[in-house]
């Protein structure tokens, strides 16, 4: 005999008429019949729930004739699984394109720089005006998008909305585009002649998409070619950055016998503190502990630097002041730098030259005499005395009186060479 098989499950719950005999499916059993079989099932709600997530699931099978011992089903007239008023329609899907792109930003300053980083890989969604998921889309290498709709999405005329959005992924030092876009989807029908299947007539519909416009958040539509575009941020950190300023002592005529002084140097920030002090002995270079800059200290800074004056005999204090100017700037992705710009009292400079001379002081010679009279010299008497020089010029004369002298006995000193020598 033949046999229809159709197992209850305990899903479907099928009753119905087999041979001309009311029958009900138990759970876990089947049913066959010789001639006619028809069913009607009683789904439950997550029977139905499950058949609605699938797509399809309409089956005509037509003219499979069984003769005497077929297999599979066999059927002497036409078998057909649901209805048949939408059996014959033709509907196609669609298409729409997106671009993905990746741009890396500064987690101090917000600054963006394009990124090697590769856009494929990122999913997308085409959801419907419930937020049913319709279909799903992912990025390629070349950060490009494409949505093929199934045809299932859409049963007859009118324009369909659809709302495009990129899932979120786990990577945390990713910011995901929250950005939406709008897919309106027209579709138009056209019918087709009427024929007859199982005794019912049945009017064919070719469909077709009329349009597709894409709206961005605001509702604008997208014209010229634009395609739905979503940017993907990676943050990151760029690595500190230093700039160590630096200079040169030069001393100019000190001589053999000029001594080997200290000098002193202040670096002085723009509200006048001393930041750092370095010495130098005699002629050389000198330079400041790094100043260190972070990521979140991009901008400009000016410094001054000055020689203090410490009053060393014979030694002249240089009262230049140098201003100098550091940049700190991301110049490229993750590389933070430091340059500066260096003037001399205003004018633009090269270096930093601190430039002391030395003048030894001013010495000379004492040059004391002493006179000696008798008891008998007059008490007023008045004595000179001439320094000359070697061409005989009178440099200086010193007179000394009775009166100024002690036992007979007085001193006197010349003071035109205690300074004359340098």
């Amino acid at each position: 005999p033949r046999r229809y098989y159709m197992p209850g499950g305990g899903s479907a719950h099928w009753i119905g008429v087999v041979d001309g005999v009311n029958t009900t499916i138990a759970v876990g059993s089947a049913a066959h019949a010789s001639n006619t079989m028809g069913l009607t099932s009683n789904a439950t709600a997550a029977d139905i729930a499950k058949i609605d997530s699938l797509t399809g699931g309409k089956v005509i099978i037509t003219n499979n004739y069984a003769r005497n011992h077929g297999g599979g089903i066999a059927t002497n007239g036409d078998l057909t699984f649901g209805s048949t008023a939408e059996l014959y329609n033709k509907i196609p899907g669609a298409a729409v394109d997106a671009n993905k792109s990746m741009i890396k930003v500064n987690a101090e300053t917000n600054k963006e720089w394009a990124t090697g980083a590769s856009p494929a890989g990122y999913v997308f969604e085409l959801q419907d005006a419930n937020g049913k998921v319709i279909c799903t889309a992912t990025s390629d290498a070349n950060g490009k998008i494409h949505f093929d709709i199934p045809a299932d999405a859409f049963s007859k005329d009118g324009t369909y909305t659809f709302k495009m959005v990129e899932q979120a992924g786990s990577d945390a030092d990713t910011t995901y585009d929250d950005t939406y876009y709008t897919v309106e989807v027209t579709v138009t029908s056209e019918a087709g002649e009427a024929f007859e299947v199982a005794n019912n007539w049945v009017t064919p519909y070719t469909y077709s998409v009329s349009s597709i416009v894409v709206k961005d958040s605001k509702g604008n539509a997208l014209t010229g070619g634009t395609t739905p575009y979503f940017t993907n941020k990676i943050s990151y950190t760029p690595g500190d950055t230093e700039y160590v300023i630096s200079g040169t002592k030069v001393v100019e005529k000190a001589g053999q016998y000029a001594p080997n002084s200290i000098f002193k140097f202040d670096l002085v920030d723009a509200e006048g503190n001393v930041l750092q002090t370095q010495t130098v002995t005699g002629s050389g270079n000198f330079a400041f502990d790094a100043l260190d800059y972070t990521a979140a200290q991009e901008g400009t800074y000016t410094y001054t630097v000055v020689e203090q004056e410490l009053g060393e005999d014979g030694w002249t204090c240089d009262k230049t002041i140098y201003t100098v100017t550091v940049v700190v700037e991301e110049v490229a992705q993750g590389e933070l730098q430091a340059t500066a710009e260096i003037k001399k009292n205003d004018e633009t400079a090269t270096d930093i030259v601190f430039t002391n001379s030395y003048t030894p002081l001013p010495t000379g010679v004492e040059l004391t005499g002493t006179k000696n009279v008798n008891k008998n010299s007059p008490p007023n008497a008045t004595f000179k005395f001439d320094l000359k020089d070697a061409e005989g010029n009178v440099l200086e004369t010193e007179i000394l009186t009775a009166a100024e002298m002690t036992e007979h006995s007085g001193a006197f000193k010349f003071e035109a060479l205690s300074n004359v020598y340098a």
